[in-house]
Parts: C-alpha cells; structure tokens; sequence
C-alpha cells in the first residue's frame, strides 16, 4: 500500500509513468550551414502537465547528442538553442587559457560570437524523435 502511494505520488510529479531518459540528437543549421558551436536545453513544456528534469547538451559542427545524466525525458518540450561562430574573441581565448579547478567544460569558455538571439522551439520528444533537424532564423524579430 505505501509503495502504491510512492508511486503514486511521483507519477504526478513524473517519476514511475513514462518517464525514461531519452538520448536525443540531431542537427542545428544557421543559414544552411552547421551552427559551428552552441548549446540546446530541452526544457519540459508547461502545458506537458508534469516535472522532469531539463536535458542539455553541446552542439559541435551542428550536431549534438545528450548524454546520459544530461539527456530529457519524454514528451513536450521547448528547445532553446544558443548559436555562435566558433572562433574566440581574445577574451575568451586567456579566460579559457587559465584552467579552473574542479571544472570540465573548459572549452565551454570559448564560443566566440552569437550567430542570432536564443531561438525557442516547441518539440515533441520520445524515443523514436531522433535525430531532430534545427534550422535557426537569421533574426527573431
């Protein structure tokens, strides 16, 4: 009875229903080509009616894949997609130069420019949804 409640409860919250890890990956273009470097969170949507976790990973020549830890969940979400040039401002290049104890994504330090502003997707996520195809707006306005 009190594992039934448990499981009860954190199907509400998103636990115990369909709410397995999905490696997701795909690609993210920014006028035709490979966004040369960026980020992707899939974040759950708000009208997905529950909790999970917000998955992220890097994009690197306009691919990405989430690892495991780091991936989403099944169902909506909204992407949000940083897109940028690759090629370091001098900056960034001594910020990623100088090494910071206890973190790994150095390279993270050195993106370079921002090819357009964040774009906000809506995408549906399961299992069979890989690899998504991004193509990134030259302007948002």
């Amino acid at each position: 009875m009190a594992r039934a409640a448990i499981c009860l409860l954190a199907t509400s919250l998103g636990g115990c229903g369909d709410s397995r890890e999905v490696q997701v990956r795909g690609v993210v273009q920014f006028q035709g080509q490979p966004v040369p470097y960026g980020t992707i969170y899939f974040e759950p949507a708000e009208d997905s009616g529950r909790w999970t976790p917000t998955g992220y990973a890097l994009i690197r020549d306009g691919e990405f894949v989430t690892q495991r830890g780091d991936g989403c969940y099944a169902g909506r979400h909204i992407a949000r997609i940083q897109a940028y040039d690759g090629q370091p401002t001098p900056l960034e290049e001594d910020l990623a130069a100088e090494r910071i104890p206890g973190y790994e994504h150095q390279e993270a330090l050195a993106v370079g420019n921002a090819l357009c502003d964040e774009v906000e997707i809506p995408v549906d996520v399961d299992a069979e949804s890989s690899p998504l195809r991004f193509d990134l707006p030259a302007s948002t306005e």
